[in-house]
């Protein structure tokens, strides 16, 4: 048996997806730990009351690894549109080449000889990462030894809509595998303007705009449409915004500024403006989930009743189009300022 000693956690904010997993593996590969002696009384179970003694943890630390490498390949800046369309930026090729290289790392892909490349790896201390065939418990896995012909790999501890299951060699479809630590090729400013694009995408496309229009009671005669049409708008609504709550990893990245890039002085003021829009557009979300979970849907209730519902619903995302507009605005800030330093 060959294996390496990893207990780095995954976050819960995902799934195992390529930025959750990779957070974890670079972690691994830098030493990077936090502090795990602390008092937690939700460690064995239970909800987790606020207390705060985690804050710098290892699980902590990996979040902020993961909001990171989320939000600079742009994934966190994408929207989705009423229909559930988006950049679907999450996972592709393009954003794994771009985090690998933004981390300073070069890998090659592979498509065959898993447990070969993988002891090879494991023998130079550093875990491999699998893409899966099937993705319904994750797309990605981290591979950190081997057993005679069987692969291991760490539970996905944290991570959502994760099974812990063994993992073998017929079920990976590509095995990532890291080769050499560089200087970094993409810098903050080609992450910001990763983030430029996925966000200039959903103004172009005027996502917002759509979502309104499918709320516009009046304009729309939904007093007259079926009673099933109307609850399926609103839970569209809640389901894109439990998507749109990838906004805390955006200001998360902007807030605790883990990277000495990201510590400019000079750029103080837009990540400021950042952290407060999107607070705002966190509270918002919860806000359209309300709107349909705490409503009772048992019956119809008058037109001016649902009318007043849709508008709503409606300024809940004027603001979330406003609190884009004005971290748009921040990024492009912040792009100039580096560009012409």
């Amino acid at each position: 048996m060959q294996v390496i000693d990893f207990k780095i956690p995954f976050s819960g904010f995902n799934s195992m997806t390529f930025s959750n997993v990779f957070a974890s593996a670079h972690m691994y590969l830098c030493g990077l730990t936090g502090s795990d002696d602390y008092d937690c009384a939700s460690r064995d179970g239970g909800n987790c009351n606020g207390c705060g003694n985690c804050n710098g943890s290892s699980a902590k630390l990996q979040e902020d690894y993961y909001f990171l490498f989320d939000t600079m390949c742009g994934r966190s800046s994408e929207r989705v549109s009423f229909e559930g369309k988006s950049l679907e930026l999450d996972n592709t090729p393009e954003t794994v080449d771009f985090i690998m290289k933004f981390a300073g790392y070069e890998y090659k892909i592979l498509t065959r000889d898993y447990i070969k490349a993988v002891c090879e790896s494991v023998a130079a201390g550093k875990p491999c990462i699998a893409r899966m065939k099937d993705t319904s418990h994750g797309v990605f896995r981290i591979i950190i030894g081997t057993e005679d012909d069987n692969l291991i790999a760490p539970p996905p501890k944290n991570a959502q809509r994760a099974e812990d299951k063994p993992v073998t060699a017929d079920e990976i479809a590509e095995l990532l595998v890291i080769t050499a630590k560089i200087t970094p090729k993409y810098t903050l400013l080609d992450g910001l303007e990763k983030i430029r694009s996925a966000m200039e995408h959903n103004r172009d496309t005027d996502m917002w705009g759509g979502c309104i229009y499918n709320l516009k009671y009046w304009d729309r005669k939904l007093a007259d449409a079926d009673f099933d049409e109307l609850k399926r708008r609103f839970k569209r609504l809640g389901d894109s915004a439990w998507f749109h709550f990838n906004c805390h990893n955006f200001a998360e990245t902007f807030r605790h500024r883990i990277t000495d890039e990201l510590r400019d002085k000079r750029l103080d003021e837009c990540f400021r403006k950042i952290e407060t829009a999107y607070d705002g557009s966190h509270t918002r979300n919860w806000q359209l989930i309300a709107l349909h979970d705490c409503r009772d849907w048992s019956s119809r209730r008058y037109n001016e009743l649902e009318w007043g519902m849709c508008e709503c619903a409606i300024q809940c995302l004027e603001k979330l189009r406003e609190y884009d507009e004005i971290v748009l605005a921040a990024i492009n800030e912040a792009i100039s300022i580096l560009t012409n330093a």
